[in-house]
């Protein structure tokens, strides 16, 4: 209707032209009246709960309290600058987000995950030396809501990512991007986590033949207010042979891949490394996995297998002794399940344990 107004305006007589001015003009400033009034509404719902750099600004505030009680063609000129203003400074009328919720249930991890990024992880070398790999990584983040909100701000977490990524810190200082997720999301509480595999060159017992084995491991970062919790996770195989069957049998026992999946926890001023923690949990199967194997190397693995038999248990609480009597662990979690070679289930172990000094 206004565009075909303009349009029949266009075509009329100049003093026709003059009436519509004074309208037109009158209709600017009681739309700038509204627009004030409307941007006073949504400072003064937020004011101290936002996260918006206006939310708590108490010239911004301030401002748009004198112009509501401006004259109306000071708010026409006014509103029509402080638009351009708010725009620049990504000013949203709608901000969904930051809508009130009534329904007062607080959600305790809101965020996104499956979120691929290339990830810089330091590498053990011989003689303690160190060097770093490029992986392949998803990214799961999340934040604690308030009850007030509606929603949280999704962007922001690839924000952070993009401005980590820039920088090659991505995985570097989980800590520190623990806490600009907190801040720039508002929250008390903050989580990230970075699945990705990570390969290490592994030698065949005999042959000496170099092959690389690929492992699924993590960080995992949770602050909780000011309660900073760093994990080192990893998923490793290992050949289980059942001493059962060995013991019950005249010649052979069955056997089977393992996976052990173990998580740890220690100080922020301490270190272990990914290769470390691998070999510890390798060494407590009957027999390790390779990805390359020659014939003498398979004769060797066979044997050294049967002549090691154990169950999950066995393997379980090798892993659970080696974790205890290690000083710098003050937390860690195992899970063993062997892939059944002659049952139609699997074996399944698991232990928790968390030290005096983790609080």
């Amino acid at each position: 209707i206004l565009k075909e107004a303009l349009e029949l305006l266009r075509l009329s007589t100049p003093d026709e032209k003059e009436h519509a001015k004074d309208f037109i003009l009158q209709l600017q400033e009681q739309v700038a009246g509204e627009v004030i009034e409307h941007i006073y509404e949504i400072i003064t719902q937020y004011q101290g709960k936002g996260n918006r750099w206006y939310d708590d600004d108490p010239v911004m505030i301030k401002a748009i309290e004198l112009l509501r009680n401006a004259d109306p063609k000071t708010q026409r000129k006014a509103a029509l600058k402080l638009l351009l203003a708010l725009e620049e400074k990504n000013f949203n009328m709608n901000d969904v987000q930051n809508q009130i919720d009534k329904r007062n249930i607080d959600i305790q991890k809101v965020g996104v995950k499956d979120v691929e990024i290339p990830l810089v992880i330091q590498r053990k070398l011989h003689g303690g030396n160190a060097d770093s790999q490029r992986v392949y990584a998803k990214a799961k983040m999340s934040v604690s809501l308030n009850r007030e909100f509606k929603g949280t701000h999704m962007s922001r977490f690839i924000e952070i990512l993009n401005d980590y990524r820039k920088q090659n810190l991505v995985g570097v200082d989980i800590k520190k991007m623990l806490y600009d997720i907190r801040e720039r999301l508002d929250s008390k509480n903050a989580y990230i986590k970075f699945d990705f595999k990570y390969f290490i060159k592994k030698s065949a017992p005999k042959s000496g033949l170099e092959a690389l084995m690929c492992y699924d491991c993590y960080f995992e970062g949770i602050l909780d207010e000011d309660n900073y919790k760093f994990y080192l996770g990893a998923k490793i195989p290992i050949t289980t042979l059942c001493p059962c069957s060995k013991e019950i049998s005249d010649y052979g026992a069955h056997n089977q891949r393992a996976i052990v999946k173990v998580k740890i926890s220690y100080p922020e001023d301490k270190h272990i490394w990914l290769e470390d923690l691998i070999k510890s949990i390798e060494k407590t199967g009957s027999s390790e996995v390779y990805s390359l194997l020659k014939r003498e190397d398979e004769k060797a693995v066979t044997e050294k297998a049967y002549e090691n038999p154990k169950f999950v248990e066995d393997v379980l609480r090798d892993i659970v002794l080696g974790l205890q009597n290690n000083k710098i662990v003050n937390f860690f979690e195992v899970e063993i399940e062997a892939q059944e070679s002659i049952h139609n289930h699997n074996a399944w172990a698991y232990q928790k344990t968390c030290k005096e000094n983790f609080l």
